[in-house]
Parts: structure tokens; sequence; C-alpha cells
């Protein structure tokens, strides 16, 4: 009995490192397709192309939804093309998991999404007001 059961942790073994394996490959994957398509949208702003940008930046979105890179630069985009609209939503999807970037964007754009500040309560009131 002893032997089934170090057989039964070595197979469990195995298969923990197996799936640690193909999820380390998913992960560099990942990585490796977002850095070009980030790369493709600053270069198409920084060559006056901003509306070829947006679609290479919602990719980057699209592949690391929680990176605040891709949103940062999106929301800048939109700045640009005078879409407050989607600035708006960019820097409210942006506001769920990094406060303090969105915060940062509605500065840089002057657009009012109506973030508070969640390290501050009650600052939101504070800036409307000056």
């Amino acid at each position: 009995m002893p032997g089934s059961i170090s057989a039964s942790c070595a197979r469990s073994w195995a298969s923990t490192k197996a799936r640690a394996k193909r999820s380390s490959a998913r992960s560099r994957s990942i990585r490796s397709s977002t850095a070009p398509r980030y790369g493709k949208g600053l270069s198409l702003v920084k060559l006056d192309r901003v509306e070829d940008a947006v679609a290479a930046l919602k990719k980057v979105i699209e592949l690391q939804p929680m990176s605040p890179y891709g949103y940062y630069q999106l929301a800048h985009v939109y700045h640009r093309l005078g879409d407050t609209e989607r600035i708006v939503a960019t820097i409210r999807r942006l506001s769920k998991f990094e406060p303090k970037v969105a915060l940062q964007l509605e500065r840089e754009t002057g657009v009012d999404a109506g973030i508070e500040d969640p390290f501050r309560p009650g600052e939101r009131a504070a800036r409307k007001g000056s």
C-alpha cells in the first residue's frame, strides 16, 4: 500500500508540473504577441496615423486586459481624435483596476470621467469645485 501512495503522489506531481509548464508557455506567448502590437500602436501614433493605432491598442487590451499601458495610450489616441465618449469609457474601465492611472488620464486629457480617488474619498467634489 505505501508504494501505491508514492506512485499516486508522483503522478500528481508530474501532472502539476506539466500544467505549470503549459501555463508558463502560454504566458510567454501572450507577452511576445502583445509587445509588437503595443510598439506598432505607439509607432502609428508617432507617425500621426492615430486612427490606425486604435486597432493595435485594442488588441493589446484584449490580450492583456489588466495591464494599464494599452488603456493609457488608447485614451490618448481618442483624445487626439476628439472622441470624448470613448475617452470617458476607457478611463472608467481602467479605473476599475488602476484608479490612480485613470485619475492621471483625467488630468492629462482634461476629460472628467467622474472617477473617485479610492485613497482620498471626497476628493472628486474638491476637484470639481476648483
